[in-house]
């Protein structure tokens, strides 16, 4: 009964996750990706994914970003049926997720998996912390997409291999491509998992036709518009900034911090990077030789899996590392530093390396015990992930907590201001949009913390008022930062740049000097 059962609990998990964030509003970046898209909206025809992006930009245009017409096609979908109301998105999040862990389950089982590494593997991958933004912010769609169809695919593909089935999974793995692109993944999962499990001659070859054709479409579709050389500076992101030795301290700097958060998920903000992160050898260099350590024990675990044939444990190390060294910028750069949500596939490779472990160490461990263990790792995960995940619910709480999980990150700082404009209070906003605007001013050099913690101490309204002439004493340059905080400004909140302009103008002559 248990063992035909089991499949339930991580299911279950999933749901329990999915349903904690049905009641939330449109957050983060959903605004920009569902309600603007005129892809999404009805405003362009529904062949338009094909020649917008994500975003719904046109892919000739400056600004394209990620191809994903799967996504954006599903998206017009519910759209049609529930316009700009939140909860039939988010419910479609649940779905998602729980469709994701299901076929997870069934492909670990296919590649005979034991039953207690399978419970807890995905289990974790249903309840970890740090998947909070995967499965509680909408624009995640495309995550928890890729993720459902690539294990379907690798599913088809573990289970049967005649041409029809290699097929399906094929056409599966293409989906899920176009749903994100990372799911170029699954294709090297499903390459490693066929040569470990003794596919040869002409079967692996139709393997590699079915695996290799999706992927290299999936490339070819990314690669067939240029991305503006301006999108790196657009999210201060040192990944794709940072060149020779710095780039490689940086990158292994990543690997560690994600490899950290699959394990110990603490300090989970929508942003990472500058500049609560620089390029100092310094300051990388403690991780960094962690993640070095980390990787060559990886690739050596990888190694002896692989000449051994041990088609599970080769599994479990190419689902954590595979997602781990997509971010760290080593492999290809992207966008933004560290995104967690990128880390889904991961959780599950971390927490089948955990079942095996137990499974090896204690053979003889029974059903209870497992479920015991079982049930203190979820306990502490949900544990974790609960007030991160309900963050994504609304934006006001969003920002605010991201801010003081990380604090110093550019886009925290204008976010902050954002939101706190919005309620009104216009002169901490302010603070924060000076330091955010000064900050995009000084990427991606080291910034002197010491005098904005100095400004931030004399409180509120002295910072609203001193705050631009201390941060530059030079007169042009603070006029300079002045002038572009409230260009910024003016787009977001209208009667904040009259409060700034009626209440600061007087004490900045300088700048009415300039501005003539």
């Amino acid at each position: 009964m248990w063992r035909r059962n089991a499949w339930a609990l991580p299911v279950a998990l999933a749901i329990l996750v999915g349903a904690s964030t049905l009641d939330g509003e449109f957050v983060g970046d959903d605004g920009r990706a569902l309600l603007d898209n005129p892809v999404v909206n009805g405003a362009l025809p529904a062949n338009a994914v094909l020649t917008h992006d994500f975003w719904g930009e046109s892919l000739d245009g400056p600004n394209a970003v990620s191809f994903r017409p799967a996504t954006s096609l599903l998206w017009r979908a519910v759209w049609s049926l529930a316009h700009e109301q939140p909860f039939p998105f988010r419910a479609l999040g649940l779905v998602l997720h729980a469709v994701a862990v299901f076929f997870a389950w069934r492909w670990l089982g296919a590649l005979g998996t034991p039953l207690r590494a399978r419970v807890i593997a995905a289990s974790l991958l249903a309840a970890h912390a740090v998947n909070s933004e995967t499965t509680g912010a909408i624009v995640s769609h495309a995550d928890l997409g890729a993720a459902a169809l690539g294990f379907a695919a690798l599913d088809v593909l573990a289970r049967r291999r005649g041409i029809a089935a290699s097929c399906l999974g094929g056409l599966l793995l293409l989906f899920a491509g176009f749903m994100k692109e990372s799911a170029v993944l699954f294709g090297i999962l499903g390459a490693v998992t066929a040569y470990t499990s003794g596919l040869r001659g002409r079967q692996l070859t139709l393997r590699g036709l079915v695996l290799g054709l999706p992927v290299l479409l999936v490339i070819a579709a990314q690669l067939s518009y240029t991305r503006s050389a301006d999108l790196a500076r657009a999210e201060w992101s040192l990944g794709n900034v940072a060149h020779g030795f710095d780039r490689v301290l940086l990158g292994l700097h990543f690997l560690a911090r994600a490899l950290g958060l699959t394990v110990l998920p603490v300090g989970i903000a929508p942003s990472h990077g500058y500049a609560a992160m620089e390029l100092d050898p310094g300051a990388l260099a403690p991780l960094a030789a962690a993640g070095a350590l980390l990787l060559a024990a990886g690739v050596v675990a990888g190694i002896v899996a692989l000449r051994a044939h041990d088609t599970v444990m080769a599994t479990a190390l190419m689902l954590l590392f595979g997602p781990v060294l997509l971010v760290t910028h080593l492999v290809i750069p992207i966008i933004t530093d560290l995104p967690e949500r990128v880390l889904y596939p991961a959780t599950l490779g971390a927490g089948l390396l955990l079942g095996l472990a137990l499974e090896r160490a204690y053979p003889r461990l029974g059903s209870a015990r497992t479920l015991g263990i079982a049930a203190l790792f979820l306990t502490v995960q949900l544990g974790l992930g609960h007030a991160p995940r309900r963050a994504w619910t609304d934006r006001y709480a969003l920002w605010i907590r991201a801010y003081e999980v990380e604090p110093r990150v550019v886009r925290h700082e204008l976010n902050i201001a954002w939101v706190l404009m919005e309620h009104g209070r216009f002169e901490e906003a302010w603070w924060h949009e000076l330091v955010g605007q000064r900050l995009k001013r000084t990427f991606p050099n080291p910034v002197d913390w010491d005098e904005y913690d100095a400004i931030a101490a004399l409180g509120p309204e002295r910072a609203f008022r001193e705050g631009a002439r201390r941060l530059e004493p030079d007169p042009r340059r603070m006029c300079a930062l002045v002038i572009a905080s409230l260009e910024h400004v003016q787009r977001q909140n209208a009667a904040m740049t009259q409060h700034v302009l009626r209440e600061l103008r007087p004490s900045l002559p300088e700048c009415e000097a300039t501005d003539r």
